[in-house]
């Protein structure tokens, strides 16, 4: 399960990024989402689109899901074969076959004039990053010296998820408050979010908001939404080889993880919010709360106490060797 999601976040991931700087190049950031999302679950022509969050958000979420997909499906492939065997270069082509082939089959059904709209040779490059991705991912975590099992009792899970929602949500909170002040309007992000939640404001009108019982709420509301979070993050680390994964890995999987789960919730809970705010700096924001909790659990379980570490029944420990004194 977890190496299924590990692998489409990879993936996904490696897409998501090739367009996200195409459609930056080409001076439409977040075209390609917002094309798919708005004809897939919109109904709308691939002709007339326009950027919209909502579509953004939508596929957002359906394109990690078909990559985690994926990601089971190969990785099922993968435990049955003896992938050390295979040179990665078969691997990655027979990948890039799977994922093109079903690509060019599901999309013109799917999605209509998608494919045209966006160009063959970019949605071929990005499939082969796809592959590349996965197969990177499980030719390095399958290698034999990077497999590893840590057991943890409750108190460490408790313990995990209050301080890692706690290291995220103030991360967070204290890079908006930054921003806030340098702006000159201090509290301007979490007064806003408090009166288009609580208030029923319209987000695109509200001016020099005021520190009001609605700002006071907000507080509480992100600790919590941090505490769910960090209850996932937890339990995803927990379920793994923390050791035998790279902090980038860990941060790359944890900041998708949030930015879908953001990306879906707010413009549904808190309508205009984004827009007004940026979303350059909301990405921002959850890349260094992705980070703030990556660090916390690399540096935290670097050196687990009472873990237990399994080591292959063939593998011998290392006799140590003596160091002789030299007298002087």
């Amino acid at each position: 399960m977890l190496e299924s999601l590990y692998a489409g976040v990879f993936g996904g991931s490696a897409v998501a990024l090739l367009f996200l700087l195409v459609d930056t190049m080409d001076g439409r950031p977040l075209y390609t989402p917002t094309l798919l999302g708005s004809v897939l679950f919109f109904g709308i022509d691939a002709k007339d689109v326009t950027v919209r969050l909502d579509a953004v958000a939508l596929f957002s979420v359906l394109h990690i899901t078909v990559f985690t997909l994926l990601g089971a499906l190969i990785s099922l492939v993968v435990r049955k074969v003896e992938l050390q065997s295979r040179h990665p270069a078969l691997l990655l082509l027979l990948l890039f076959a799977v994922i093109e082939a079903t690509f060019f089959v599901v999309a013109p059904l799917a999605m209509p004039g998608v494919i045209q709209s966006l160009g063959i040779a970019r949605v071929g490059v990005a499939n082969l990053m796809a592959a590349a991705a996965l197969t990177a991912f499980f030719v390095i975590t399958h290698h034999s010296k990077t497999r590893g099992m840590f057991e943890h009792v409750t108190a460490d899970f408790v313990f995990d998820t209050f301080y890692s929602a706690a290291v995220g949500g103030t991360t967070v909170a204290m890079f908006f408050f930054v921003l806030d002040i340098v702006d000159g309007h201090p509290f301007f992000t979490p007064a806003l979010v408090g009166h288009v939640l609580f208030l029923g404001a319209d987000a695109a009108t509200v001016v020099n908001p005021k520190m009001t019982s609605a700002v006071i709420f907000i507080i509480p509301l992100h600790f919590a939404a941090s505490l769910v979070m960090g209850y996932v993050v937890t339990w995803m680390v927990h379920a793994v080889e923390l050791r035998s994964r790279h902090p980038v890995e860990v941060l790359l999987v944890m900041f998708v993880i949030v930015e879908v789960s953001f990306l879906l919730v707010v413009p549904l809970v808190t309508p205009g919010v984004i827009e007004r705010v940026g979303i350059v700096r909301m990405l921002c924001a959850n890349l260094m709360g992705a980070a703030a909790i990556s660090c916390f659990f690399v540096w935290s379980h670097s050196e687990v106490p009472g873990s237990a570490v399994t080591s292959a029944p063939n593998e011998s420990k290392e006799e140590e060797t003596p160091i002789a004194t030299i007298g002087v």
